[in-house]
């Protein structure tokens, strides 16, 4: 049997990934620890290690899990776009790490922008990125002080559109967190 889809094996990877999502809403990633984690789900560090490398490979999985939670969400723009801030306010921690870190080079198949370059493309979508980062970014540190539709509509004012992006919502969880 293969050991990684055993049930147990998934379900303490999971219980794993959540809590680094919520240790992360009292902690920052560089205080995080692999102790400090195992002893939130009762588990011993040869369990972590025999899940993941290191607390990076954890954060992969968690950016695995928040992406597949806004995934199942169709429908409006609307709907999407409200489901990624309830996932923000869920994970205040790990979108605030988010928000600091570089994605790397964006994938510019996500805009149905034509008429552009790749490198200029690139250079859009990382203004895209900022943008979308320095608004979720400023949402969290005043704790969630205007609601959702504010937060939705200036998003939207910055390029968030389906007229800019092939899947805006996605595109953003993706610029945001990579």
């Amino acid at each position: 049997m293969n050991v990684k889809k055993n049930s147990q094996f998934q379900l303490n990877e999971e219980r794993m990934t959540g809590a680094f999502l919520e240790l992360m809403n009292e902690n920052s990633f560089g205080k995080m620890t692999v102790d400090l984690i195992c002893k939130e789900v009762g588990l011993n560090r040869s369990t972590f290690y025999f899940h993941f490398s290191d607390k990076y490979m954890l954060f992969e999985k968690a950016r695995e899990f928040v992406g597949k939670e806004l995934c199942v969400t169709e429908g409006e723009f609307s709907d999407a776009a409200d489901a990624l801030l309830s996932l923000v306010k869920k994970y205040p921690g790990y979108y605030m790490y988010c928000c600091s870190t570089d994605i790397g080079e964006p994938d510019t198949d996500l805009l149905c922008v034509e008429g552009l370059s790749e490198k200029e493309k690139g250079y859009l979508l990382n203004s895209y990125a900022d943008a979308f980062k320095g608004i979720l970014k400023r949402w969290i540190e005043s704790g969630f002080e205007d609601d959702a539709d504010a937060i939705r509509n200036v998003l939207q004012a910055a390029g968030l559109t389906k007229e800019v992006f092939k899947d805006p919502v996605f595109a953003a969880n993706t610029l945001i967190c990579g």
